[in-house]
């Protein structure tokens, strides 16, 4: 049975899917509160999970790099369940890319907002403005992050000293420098997550935004340095694209509750598996597709 999973896997056919306990899931980001508290209400609601996290393959006994689904996993833990169904990739693979997001806001006194930006420790703040018709997106040495203005001048988020990327004091820094800037605005107006390095088209669809917030471009080293470390990044700086996602798997949760080891959960699983296959319950599609029940 377990070799004729492996076999659909190698072949392209299967996504690779395991039950793992939660504290061997290692985080690279922070979870929001708030959408945790959805997330773990909505799970406890449906009584299954949908949307296996995504980790990256390790060797026997030891934690797993999480990708995709932290707010899915600390819901779990939340619910006191001791297991999460995880769908496992190999981080190497070129095929999976790590970008960014940008975070556009909208906040209704921008002036203090700027003067708490200017307060936060560590860092200072650089005026910068582009020529006449090019694009306001700026990268200089050691950045931390950009604010885009309304005017297309922009802040930029230096460190106080004199620091390049691949330093890893830069990385010290550069992760509780970006919780503090995202934490002074989360709360206090409107976030939206875009991807778009247009910015014509950031002004012609959100008309009243008081700034755009431009992160660096992470490694997936980086990644893995911050999930070793205590220093997280906020959350909804960073996208994984995936191929070949997992997605309606619908698993019950009193699956992932069960005082069996790891061993016999997952022969289950696979036995699961290899009976929908049969049954015709799998599909992949591969063209883009837009999903509603997020």
């Amino acid at each position: 049975m377990l070799e004729r999973y492996e076999k659909l896997i190698h072949q392209g056919e299967l996504p690779r899917l395991r039950i793992v306990p939660i504290p061997q899931i290692r985080l690279h980001e922070e979870t929001e509160p708030a959408r945790l508290r959805r997330v773990a209400a909505r799970l406890e609601r449906e009584g299954m999970l949908q949307h296996p996290p995504i980790v990256s393959g390790a060797p026997r006994g030891r934690t797993h790099l999480l990708l995709d689904g932290a707010h899915r996993t600390l819901a779990l833990r939340e619910l006191a369940l001791r297991y999460v169904l995880v769908q496992v990739v190999d981080y190497a693979d070129r095929l999976i890319e790590l970008q960014r997001w940008h975070h556009l806001i909208e906040i209704a006194e921008p002036d203090r907002f700027l003067e708490r930006v200017a307060r936060l420790p560590g860092v200072r703040l650089v005026r910068h403005r582009a020529s006449a018709g090019s694009s306001p997106f700026f990268s200089r040495r050691g950045q931390i992050a950009q604010l885009i203005l309304r005017d297309r001048s922009s802040l930029l988020l230096l460190p106080e000293k004199d620091l390049d990327r691949d330093e890893r004091e830069w990385l010290d820094l550069a992760a509780p420098v970006l919780r503090s800037l995202v934490g002074l605005y989360k709360q206090h107006g409107f976030v939206d997550r875009i991807s778009y390095d247009e910015f014509d088209w950031v002004e012609s669809n959100y008309p009243r935004f008081t700034a755009l917030v431009v992160f660096p471009q992470f490694s997936k080293q980086e990644i893995r340095r911050v999930a070793r470390s205590k220093e997280k990044l906020p959350a909804g700086i960073t996208r994984h694209l995936i191929p070949k996602r997992a997605l309606r798997f619908d698993l019950p949760l009193w699956i992932l509750s069960r005082n069996l080891p790891p061993e016999e959960l997952n022969r289950r699983l696979v036995e699961m598996i290899l009976d929908r296959t049969q049954n015709g319950r799998v599909r992949f599609y591969s063209e883009s597709t837009f999903s509603f029940d997020e």
